[in-house]
């Protein structure tokens, strides 16, 4: 036992005055319950037979467990007996004989204090005596401050001890992750001093040995590597002591900072600034020239592609507009002869000119398709809603298609789902959508197909209209050359259908501009479906 210890068993309130003032044959009176209760510890007495005679309520406090054995006139090996069956008593090492034959000794011939863990995580320390009459008295003393300050102090001293031991581990660590990043990297304090720094800082920024030794040498690091920069003019026009004066103001404002900058080596670094909540921050600094060089390639081929596909535009614009209008004189002519105003025409003239009124409207639509797909990639196509009943609109087109279907036996079946078929759309360009997709159908379906045009609702209340056909179809990657404007799954002078490539991607941005969408479903050999998306109110745009 310590000396310290040993002092303060030496002042324990009571400790000598119980053990030796105690008169055996006043146990049980009124005055001894009175002194056991006053006692600031736990308190328990046998008497010489081994008896329980007195047990204080804190000693019952400590061992709540075991609280109802401590009867009085119960044996020693009573309890014993009863708190070992009932697993209060119990040992990892030993069987319950063992145990119960330990414990026995330690009461009959008792030994120095020992210290004890209760179940309440309090300590206790015990101390048991046997009196000249054979009785025997257990104290127990709570010492769990004593332990808890004893605990401190070895904490403490264990603090102390390897507090050096830690720091220079730590500062190790830092040098090994600092040396470890990819980036140019400087740790600062709170005070605003470059306390940890990697190679790479240096050469990154372009910073020779000897510039790097007189930098390190100095005795304000940070200030001399920023003068170091501002006097060589990576900092830009300027004073260079005002130039490092603003980002050592910077540097105190303690903020997540994230800039480019170029130095007169041509080398563009991103400078990145990571404050930490203790006051230091990081600051790194990578070499981004290679990605510089790029955005400035891709920004100019995006300029380029832009220059290209506005020319572009407006060269179909305009060439659309310079052909339209003797496409009209042509059509128009074709009229007139064809009613006989020039005259009786012969059936070889009529049959001409019917070629001719057909192969100039054929080259109209096309024209205004060119037009319309134009005015959608430039975003200045407008659209002129209303409230209509869509399956009336759908009637129109069908009946419009009816002939060219019959033309080709395809059959064309309708099959409405929606109960209002009210829709705000603009009922000219829906009407074109429909018409394209339904004739693209018709063409692709072959001899005796069905061709199914559908309407219905989806769970989240938009409008679907689909066009089913059973014809060729398309594989993945046909689908994908059909969906760019002029993209012809087959190309070349063995062509088996005409067209211009414009009908699916054409509906498809007429269908964005109404806020919709379309999907298509494809198989080689299974036939197509197409399927539009309509808001039930789409908003104008």
């Amino acid at each position: 036992m310590t000396a310290d210890k040993a002092a303060e068993r030496r002042d324990e309130p009571g400790l000598a005055e119980t053990l030796d003032g105690l008169d055996p044959v006043s146990a049980g009176s009124e005055s001894f319950e009175l002194a056991i209760e006053a006692f600031p510890g736990g308190f328990i007495m046998f008497g010489p037979d081994e008896r329980l005679i007195a047990c204080n309520t804190i000693y019952r406090r400590m061992y709540p467990e075991a609280a109802h054995l401590f009867r009085d006139g119960m044996l020693f090996t009573e309890i014993l007996h009863e708190g070992i069956e009932a697993g209060i008593y119990r040992s990892i090492d030993a069987t319950a004989e063992e145990l119960f034959e330990k414990r026995l000794r330690g009461f009959r011939s008792p030994q120095a204090s020992r210290e004890q863990l209760l179940s309440d995580g309090r300590w206790v320390r015990i101390d048991h005596r046997r009196m000249a009459d054979g009785s025997s008295i257990g104290l127990r003393t709570d010492i769990t401050e004593m332990k808890r300050r004893e605990a401190d102090l070895a904490a403490a001293l264990d603090r102390a001890r390897d507090a050096e031991t830690v720091a220079a581990r730590q500062a190790n660590l830092l040098k090994t992750i600092l040396h470890g990043l990819p980036d140019g990297a400087h740790l600062f304090d709170a005070a605003g001093n470059m306390v940890a720094w990697n190679d790479l800082l240096f050469r990154i920024n372009d910073l020779d040995e000897a510039q790097q030794q007189r930098i390190l040498a100095s005795d304000n690091v940070a200030r001399t590597f920023r003068m170091t920069l501002a006097t060589r003019g990576d900092y830009g026009p300027g004073d260079p002591a005002e130039l490092v004066a603003i980002r050592e103001r910077s540097a105190r404002e303690q903020k997540a900072r994230q800039f480019r900058r170029s130095s007169l080596t041509g080398r563009w670094l991103e400078v990145r600034t990571v404050p930490s909540p203790d006051g230091t921050w990081l600051g790194l600094y990578r070499d981004v020239s290679a990605d510089v060089a790029r955005e400035e390639e891709l920004a100019a081929a995006l300029a380029s592609a832009q220059a290209a596909s506005k020319a572009k535009g407006e060269f179909l614009a305009n060439t659309s507009h310079e052909l339209r209008t003797p496409l009209n004189a042509i059509i128009g002519f074709a009229d007139l002869m064809s009613s006989g105003i020039g005259g009786p025409l012969t059936p070889t003239q009529r049959e001409y000119l019917d070629f001719i009124r057909q192969g100039g409207k054929h080259l109209l639509a096309i024209i205004n398709d060119i037009l319309d797909l134009s005015k959608v990639e430039a975003g200045k196509l407008e659209l002129h809603r209303e409230e209509i009943d869509l399956h009336r609109l759908l009637d129109g087109c069908v009946q419009y298609l009816q002939l060219a279907a019959e033309t080709g036996d395809v059959t064309i079946a309708r099959a409405y789902g929606l109960d209002d078929p009210v829709l705000s759309v603009d009922p000219v360009r829906t009407r074109q959508i429909v018409i394209n997709l339904l004739a693209n159908a018709i063409k692709f379906s072959g001899i005796g197909k069905v061709v199914t045009l559908a309407t219905g609702r989806a769970p989240d209340g938009a409008v679907e209209i689909s066009i089913a056909d059973h014809g060729i179809g398309m594989t993945e990657a046909e689908l994908q050359v059909a969906l760019e404007p002029f993209g012809q799954v087959e190309s070349g002078l063995n062509r088996r259908f005409e067209g211009t490539g414009l009908g699916l991607p054409l509906a498809r941005r007429m269908i964005e501009a109404h806020g919709g969408s379309l999907h298509v479903a494809s198989g080689k050999d299974l036939g197509t479906t197409v399927t539009m998306r309509l808001p039930n109110q789409a908003s104008s745009r």
